[in-house]
């Protein structure tokens, strides 16, 4: 399939959050979108976690999972035809391009390749 990439954490406060993972877990700043409340931190190993802003992290599902594959359009293909609930399509977005689905508890799991972020 693909490589585990970066996910997405749910927080109620990006700026507190990124300063615990950077203070206590050394991880760095890879960018900031204050626009969409996400501040992206890393580790040395490239692994990004989003750290997204939701003022009500009820019961929904607390994170995103990112797989890069080598083409998003194929792979979107090949899962759609299988038994897999489609969240939305290949599409343009603040992390990329890609298409988004729903594992069976309800967590996102969204595709990506490197093409899509030139």
């Amino acid at each position: 399939m693909g490589l585990l990439n970066h996910l997405t954490l749910f927080v109620r406060d990006r700026v507190q959050a990124a300063d615990w993972y950077v203070g206590m877990l050394g991880l760095e700043v890879e960018f900031e979108l204050p626009e969409t409340g996400t501040t992206a931190v890393r580790d040395p190993g490239n692994f990004t976690i989003f750290l997204a802003e939701r003022s009500d992290l009820g019961s929904e599902p607390r994170c995103v999972l990112y797989f890069q594959v080598d083409d998003v359009d194929a792979e979107y293909d090949r899962l759609k035809g299988q038994a897999v609930v489609v969240a939305h399509p290949p599409r343009v977005e603040p992390w990329g391009y890609g298409p988004g689905f729903v594992d069976p508890d309800g967590h996102t799991i969204r595709l990506w390749d490197q093409r899509s972020v030139s």
